[in-house]
């Protein structure tokens, strides 16, 4: 606070005092000189306090009339009527300086702290304008990361429902896998059976084939015999072939005779018989060489499969024969060189080995001629 500020405070309270003065006069009785010539004095007081000499000079010169004569005025009655009213007026009035000076030196302590209050609320200003970016830039920072909260948020909710849909194609995939394990075990199952049915159906087939093959044993077929008509004998034909054509002089017995396969004009179908004892069917494959040259052959009667394999091997037969190996005897659709079965290896090669294996017997049955 300033010279002037302290000027208007001293006025406010020359003004104060000067209504106090005017109300304790006028409350005795007193006249307005007296009342002018301590407003007078207040001012002097106050212009000696407060005024630069220059304001005190021309407020001296603006006034030396007028105080003179207030001056003039007041001393006259106050020496003349009541001096010691006048002093204790004076001493009223320097204690009531005394207590304004103390309140304005109170003014100075209150004027310092206002310093120091405004330094502060300066620095609390700055500090509040620092706070007030600050707390821009941290509400920045807050959209950006609720931004980013709702990013994560959302990339939260897609995690998860990847998630469940990862789980769920996961418990998909052990089920199936469950399922393919429990197909595979059936599937297992189903294997074995098939190989255990299709080794019994292979039994079964070589079980058939044999009682086929031994229901045959006592067939022969005999091919080119010509003379077939609707009216034919079939039996006389074939007794008479085995006496003319083979030379066999012997009454034999047939169970069946007939032909066989599909009638075809003008052409001769084969003669099937079956004999009844053994040895008569074993003294006509003997004989059969003698149909070596001519259109007329026997051989053994076999099932179509045992028929196919021998097919194959007749080469077989010829090459070991041709080559020295004269004891080759095919018995069904096995062949046996010097006793030993005989393996033909692959078709293409044309070449086998032969494998040990119990030597074929005596009853063995006699390759045949056709």
């Amino acid at each position: 606070m300033g010279k002037k500020g302290k000027k208007r405070k001293t006025d406010d309270i020359s003004n104060q005092s000067l209504r106090s003065t005017q109300s304790e006069n006028s409350s005795r009785g007193r006249s307005v000189s007296e009342q002018h010539a301590v407003s007078f004095m207040l001012n002097e007081a106050n212009n000696i306090l407060y005024r630069t000499p220059d304001e005190r000079y021309c407020a001296e010169n603006a006034g030396n009339a007028e105080n003179a004569e207030n001056i003039a005025y007041v001393s006259t009655p106050l020496i003349a009527g009541n001096a010691c009213s006048t002093s204790s007026q004076f001493a009223e009035i320097n204690q009531k300086l005394d207590f304004i000076m103390q309140k304005l030196q109170k003014l100075d302590v209150i004027e310092e702290r206002m310093n120091r209050l405004d330094t502060r609320m300066d620095l609390l200003e700055s500090r509040v304008v620092a706070t007030e970016k600050i707390n821009d830039e941290f509400e920045k920072s807050v959209k950006y990361v609720s931004g980013k909260c709702d990013e994560f948020q959302l990339k939260s909710n897609e995690i998860t429902a990847l998630s469940k849909t990862m789980e769920k194609q996961r418990k998909d995939i052990t089920d199936l896998s469950d399922n393919i394990e429990r197909q595979k075990a059936e599937m297992e199952k189903l294997n074995r059976e098939m190989a255990q049915a299709t080794e019994k159906k292979k039994e079964l087939e070589e079980s058939v084939l044999d009682l086929r093959c031994r229901s045959m044993k006592y067939n022969l077929v005999f091919t080119g015999v010509d003379g077939e008509s609707r009216e034919e004998n079939t039996e006389g034909r074939i007794r008479d072939f085995i006496y003319y054509d083979l030379g066999i002089d012997s009454h034999m017995e047939f169970c069946n005779v007939h032909r066989f396969s599909r009638f075809v004009r003008g052409k001769c179908r084969p003669i099937v018989a079956r004999f009844v004892y053994n040895q008569d069917r074993d003294a006509v494959l003997r004989n059969a060489y003698k149909l070596k040259g001519t259109q007329c052959g026997v051989h053994e009667q076999f099932p179509k499969e045992v028929e196919d394999k021998r097919r194959e091997l007749y080469p077989i037969v010829k090459d070991l024969k041709r080559s020295g190996n004269t004891n080759v005897k095919l018995v069904r659709d096995k062949l046996y060189v010097n006793g030993r079965l005989y393996n033909p290896g692959t078709p293409s090669s044309g070449r086998g080995t032969a494998i040990d294996t119990q030597p074929v017997g005596s009853a063995a049955e006699p390759m045949t001629v056709r």
